[in-house]
């Protein structure tokens, strides 16, 4: 059981200290873009967003690490051979001179690998069983091909087993996850509003709105200073040229959009939140119409 514990003690620390960075670079992207499809994002949205983030983070450190740190010397030592016969766990489990209870524990940790997998695709993206068989087929895949190419050349050799029950068990987990959320009958919430039908300025969705800006704010000023400072590094001070565009930016997208988009922000546009000009128009709308003309 300690050797077991100990092989999964690294890649665990490894991913939750890379997931508060991923988050920051990736999150926001992946919120907008279904923003973009959806209109409309609830906090179901934003908790699978951060969960599949850390799932993803955690995958990759699990199948890949650890690396050898002498790769030349590692694979002049060692020489891992793929493992393509179907089920031979079976023969591994019934040897008396094998560690049953680490075999077992593997077998299932790989079932239980893709078991978020599933629940994402019925969850999260709507998508059919079979849809979901096929993901966990080519995601698995794909990982026992990186291993076998040791991460496709960066390592001389493979150095991670290409074992075909990984395949076998890595799919199962996948239908697994997808049909326990099927019988819970789950789904994350989603609402296409129309052109008519606006997101309540709820602290929620301001918040979105809020953070999509100062998200962008941060993009274009990050470009901005790579491409334009290297022009005037001879004649501005950096602190100086930083702080000038990067108020230029907070003006342009928290004052010059909004007066030329009628009170629209990029964020609350994504988020669909009314400006508060046409939100009291909206209001007013009944009220006239109440009162026919004599």
């Amino acid at each position: 059981m300690l050797k077991f514990l100990n092989s999964f003690s690294a890649p665990l620390i490894g991913s939750l200290s890379f997931w508060p960075f991923l988050c920051i670079l990736l999150t926001i992207p992946f919120i907008i873009s279904r923003l973009i499809m959806r209109r409309r994002v609830t906090w179901s949205y934003v908790f699978f967003s951060y969960g599949s983030i850390l799932y993803f983070t955690g995958l990759i450190f699990f199948t890949l690490s650890p690396v050898p740190k002498d790769p030349i010397a590692f694979c002049q030592t060692y020489h891992i051979q793929p493992q393509l016969i179907p089920f031979n766990w079976v023969n591994d489990v019934v040897q008396p001179n094998k560690d049953t209870l680490y075999i077992t524990l593997q077998l299932v940790m790989n079932i239980v690998f893709f078991v978020p997998l599933g629940i994402f695709m019925k969850a999260y993206f709507h998508k059919h069983w079979k849809f979901a068989l096929l993901s966990g087929f080519l995601l698995s895949m794909l990982i026992e091909v990186t291993q076998l190419t040791g991460v496709f050349g960066l390592y001389p050799c493979s150095y991670r087993l290409f074992d075909v029950n990984d395949l076998i068990t890595n799919t199962f987990g996948c239908l697994l996850g997808f049909m326990l959320t099927w019988l819970i009958g789950y789904k994350v919430p989603s609402v296409k509003l129309s052109d008519e039908n606006y997101a309540a300025p709820n602290r929620r969705n301001k918040f979105l709105a809020s953070c999509i800006n100062i998200a962008l704010i941060i993009f274009a000023s990050v470009v901005t200073r790579s491409l334009v400072y290297p022009f005037f590094i001879d004649t501005i001070q950096p602190g100086r040229f930083y702080l000038t565009e990067l108020g230029v930016w907070i003006i342009i997208q928290l004052f010059i959009i909004p007066r030329v988009a009628k009170g629209w922000t990029i964020g609350s546009y994504l988020v669909g939140i009314k400006p508060k000009r046409q939100r009291k128009s909206d209001k007013q709308q009944p009220k006239d119409d109440a009162n026919p003309e004599n």
